[in-house]
């Protein structure tokens, strides 16, 4: 994939796969756990959305599945905060076949005992290492914006649902 891709076009190309799961990414500040899922639209277009981002997407498996719809129906967005922030966690990733035609993701969120980190987390927070150099809010990678990357004060652990999740898949046909 080329380097300077959008958002819309990197969750079209995932999506276009019927054998992926899951786009797991970290650094993000925050815990977020949320499905890109593809539906067939008019004509039999398919299009994926994640609520935020919409797109078409091309299957690159042709025709439907035994139960009659597309091969490619999405993936899971699963994004863990940076070590940065306090608290200090991680996730782990699991994945299961349920024997039964579907899978399971699970993503459990591990916390750090680790205190001395804390003040480090605080000053990324207030957003002290962006003023340095105020011209990079433009080139925040993220499309919450800098209250994305600023807590100001704030955890980033995410909702409830976007802490320890288990996710479900229909298992792909290799």
């Amino acid at each position: 994939m080329p380097l300077d891709m959008t958002a819309a076009q990197v969750n079209a190309e995932l999506a276009g796969w019927p054998n992926v799961l899951a786009w797991v990414a970290g650094h993000t500040h925050l815990h977020r756990v949320r499905p890109f899922a593809v539906t067939p639209g008019e004509g039999g277009a398919l299009a994926g959305s994640n609520g935020t981002i919409s797109t078409p997407v091309t299957c690159r498996k042709a025709g439907v599945a035994a139960d009659g719809k597309p091969h490619c129906r999405g993936f899971w967005q699963v994004e863990t905060a940076s070590l940065i922030d306090y608290p200090q966690e991680q996730r782990l990733i699991e994945v299961f076949d349920n024997r039964n035609g579907t899978g399971t993701l699970r993503g459990p969120v591990l916390t750090h005992g680790f205190e001395r980190s804390r003040k480090l987390a605080e000053a990324d927070d207030r957003c002290q290492f962006f003023l340095l150099d105020p011209a990079s809010w433009s080139r925040l990678p993220t499309d919450g914006g800098i209250d994305a990357v600023c807590g100001f004060g704030r955890t980033r652990q995410g909702e409830a649902g976007d802490r320890n999740v288990e996710l479900t898949f229909r298992m792909p046909a290799f």
